[in-house]
């Protein structure tokens, strides 16, 4: 999906059956995430590592879905609001060392059209000023600040 594609209900009646099942949904795998993490304290206090794997991957699925579904926003966790697909990819060009899809799949997400927006105006602002995310040790800064005559530099 495109980055920016907004999922939107106009009539008020509509947005309120949206939101409550919104939050039914995400009620539901919350309380099946909650069984899950039970199981797992079970099991781990009977050394049962193969059992423990399994449920760790239920565990993780339920946690993907609870934190990357259209459910609510991911930054506000409204669930009322619309939903805009974000992609993280639209950052790569600020990566260094430079990266693409084939190399590194994009985090992807649901935001509400305010923090969308607050996102791209944070984007715009970085490619004004000059910023780099520099991924490898997770730090957001020109080279200047970084103390850093050119890009190429940092490898030193």
């Amino acid at each position: 999906m495109k980055t920016g594609r907004v999922i939107c209900v106009k009539s008020e009646f509509l947005r309120n059956i949206r939101s409550n099942l919104r939050k039914f949904f995400y009620k539901a795998l919350e309380d099946q995430f909650d069984r899950v993490m039970d199981q797992c304290y079970a099991q781990s206090s009977f050394e049962n590592w193969l059992g423990v794997q399994k449920l760790n991957e239920k565990v993780n699925n339920i946690y993907e879905l609870l934190f990357v579904s259209i459910c609510r926003c991911h930054d506000c966790n409204s669930f009322e609001k619309d939903a805009v697909f974000y992609s993280e990819e639209i950052l790569y060009p600020l990566y260094f060392p430079p990266v693409d899809v084939s190399t590194k799949n994009p985090n992807t997400y649901w935001l509400c059209p305010e923090c969308y927006q607050q996102r791209i105006k944070k984007l715009e602002e970085w490619k004004k000023d000059g910023y780099y995310i520099f991924h490898q040790d997770g730090t957001v800064a020109t080279p200047e600040q970084l103390g850093l005559e050119k890009l190429e530099d940092y490898y030193k």
